[in-house]
């Protein structure tokens, strides 16, 4: 019906069908309709908490109404189920490591929100997001993924400290080189080249061999 004050027989029936923003909240942990099943690539099932936020064109809610009849009907089988159907489609390409991975979390995100809005959209239904939640994998497929990466966090320590070790053990071998008489002779007259005093002594000819000590008068 249009805007304004309308005047309905006793006897009917009205089905509302509100054009403001829709929530299909997916979410195990809150116990709301069941997170939503999707099977990967590899054979392993798995359940995504998602919400999805969607509003009805109000230019085919006639056309919906005559469709499904109740809006917590559009709601469980157009939204929901085709929610199931892209997502399903999407992390059928993704194995559990890769779903689980957070790095694929938008791309992800993209593809699920881009096959459903096209789903929705032919019925009537604007898309306006998908949030995705956490993925609950099975106890067995979870242990293997958290048994991965704490390898892999391990080989990352063992490796920085490798990379830490050869390092040090480089700047021991520079401090060491850079203690030789000659290179101590160097530094002395560097550094009397700079402060240029009447006249000085490195003082290192025992160090060098029994050579004598430099002594440099400025220009």
């Amino acid at each position: 019906m249009p805007n304004g004050l309308h005047l309905v027989a006793p006897w009917a029936k009205v089905d509302t069908f509100p054009t403001r923003n829709q929530k299909s909240i997916r979410d195990l942990a809150d116990g709301n309709f069941p997170c939503v099943p999707v099977k990967l690539n590899g054979g392993a099932g798995a359940c995504v908490d998602a919400t999805v936020l969607y509003t009805i064109d109000d230019r085919h809610a006639e056309q919906l109404w005559r469709g499904w009849g109740s809006f917590s009907k559009l709601n469980e089988d157009l939204i929901n189920r085709s929610t199931d159907d892209a997502f399903g489609t999407v992390y059928g390409g993704y194995s559990a490591e890769q779903a689980a991975t957070g790095s694929n979390r938008e791309k992800i995100t993209v593809s699920v929100t881009a096959l459903l809005r096209d789903k929705l959209a032919a019925a009537g239904v604007e898309l306006g997001s998908v949030t995705l939640g956490d993925i609950h994998l099975p106890p067995d497929v979870q242990d293997r993924i958290n048994r991965v990466l704490e390898q892999e966090s391990k080989t990352k320590v063992a490796e920085g400290q490798k990379a830490e070790a050869a390092a040090q053990a480089e700047a021991a071998r520079a401090r060491q080189v850079g203690l030789t008489p000659e290179a101590l002779i160097n530094a002395c007259i560097d550094a009397a080249r700079e402060i240029k005093p009447a006249y000085f002594d490195c003082g290192l000819a025992a160090a060098a061999g029994n050579r004598p000590s430099i002594i440099l008068a400025p220009r």
